[in-house]
């Protein structure tokens, strides 16, 4: 069980040195695909496949964003499940009133009634899982417009796509498209904030939707003729930790120039437990999943931890914005990795935060300038 309580190497070296040898990365690599192996070797045969088809159907699915975490276990998951079943690559999207340009009445007042009747349901207690709201009115009175749900991670999550196909061709990867309405985030709003109890900030509730409703599994096959689509997946991998391990956070840089940087990696890893591993898994079991976290092998974790800090991330290494090596400076380790493995459009990727990725913050007019740290009320 992962605890947290590590002790990094904070020796950083006075001079700037990028090298980081072959050895190294694939030392790395080896011990993250042990981790990913571990993780999906013992996944229970599912019923659906037994009962109603003998066509294998998805028993692992990967929260997919594109980003460098996810395309990297998606990959690694590849070489330890068998080649004739699908994976699924869960990718949210939430149609956003405020990017949308919805006109801001509507979704001013939308939002007003909802907070009325969330505060009313929320004296009651906490809710049962079978528990509804009450129903929000509409926003947008119309069928979603194209584009609606293009969010950021929806464009890259393609794009990586393309990347695991090619690499991967002998694999069924199944992209789901799990299009969220403003009107159901809403509606389903006062339920997550009881899932993700104690967590109570406006960022954790941005967090507990995208993976609420990413964990749910409801979408769209992308390519498929628009049929609707539930994961049959128990098991879902999850990249949580790349950014706490090898500093991925832009904070991490803001530290570094004021002096604070290893501190700050130090005091990520001792907090992870009770500021997110608790609140993501209280909301994604409630669809009847179990997420598992190859970063978070206690063998991997002990590895990464005893590793000079500028060999996972070095601010002082100038961030090139294309080429090989673009990105360098955080998760050092894990872009080169990456590019080894052949994910160079995911080795090149820029960490893009999951609520501004699937747009699940900020949905309201007025709230842009909203700060995640936030007490809901």
């Amino acid at each position: 069980m992962f605890d947290g309580w590590k002790t990094l190497n904070r020796a950083i070296p006075p001079e700037v040195s990028s090298s980081i040898s072959t050895e190294q990365i694939e030392d790395f690599i080896s011990r993250l695909d042990d981790s990913v192996r571990s993780r999906v070797a013992s996944i229970p045969s599912n019923s659906v496949d037994l009962l109603q088809s003998e066509i294998p159907v998805a028993r692992l699915g990967v929260l997919f964003s594109g980003g460098i975490d996810s395309s990297v276990v998606a990959y690694l998951a590849d070489r330890h499940i068998p080649q004739d079943e699908p994976i699924d690559l869960l990718n949210v999207g939430f149609e956003n009133p405020r990017t949308l340009g919805v006109p801001q009445n509507k979704a001013f007042q939308a939002a007003k009634v909802q907070k009325k009747l969330n505060k009313k349901e929320r004296k009651k207690g906490l809710y049962a899982p079978e528990t509804s709201a009450a129903p929000l009115p509409r926003v947008i009175d119309e069928p979603p417009k194209p584009g609606t749900y293009d969010v950021p991670d929806r464009l890259t999550g393609l794009q990586q796509l393309e990347e695991l196909q090619r690499l991967c061709p002998h694999r069924k990867w199944n992209f789901v498209c799990v299009n969220v309405p403003y009107e159901e985030c809403k509606r389903e709003e006062p339920k997550v904030m009881a899932l993700m109890h104690p967590s109570n900030t406006v960022m954790d509730l941005s967090l507990a939707n995208a993976l609420y409703f990413a964990s749910r599994g409801e979408g769209v096959i992308y390519g498929s003729e628009g049929e609707s689509y539930s994961s049959p997946a128990k098991v879902l991998l999850s990249g949580l930790g790349s950014d706490e391990l090898l500093g991925g956070y832009s904070r991490h840089k803001i530290a570094y120039n004021q002096g604070g940087w290893d501190g700050l990696l130090q005091l990520d890893l001792d907090r992870l437990p009770s500021r997110n591993l608790g609140r993501d898994d209280r909301v994604i079991s409630a669809n009847g999943r179990e997420s598992r976290y190859p970063f978070l092998s206690l063998v991997l974790v002990s590895y990464l931890a005893q590793l000079p800090v500028q060999i996972k991330v070095d601010p002082r290494l100038m961030i090139q914005k294309e080429g090989v090596g673009a990105g360098l400076g955080d998760k050092t380790l894990l872009r080169l990795a990456a590019e080894r493995l052949g994910l160079i459009l995911a080795s090149r990727r820029t960490k893009r935060a999951m609520q501004f990725g699937s747009r699940s913050a900020r949905m309201e007019s007025g709230t842009s300038e909203k700060k995640g740290h936030v007490v809901l009320e």
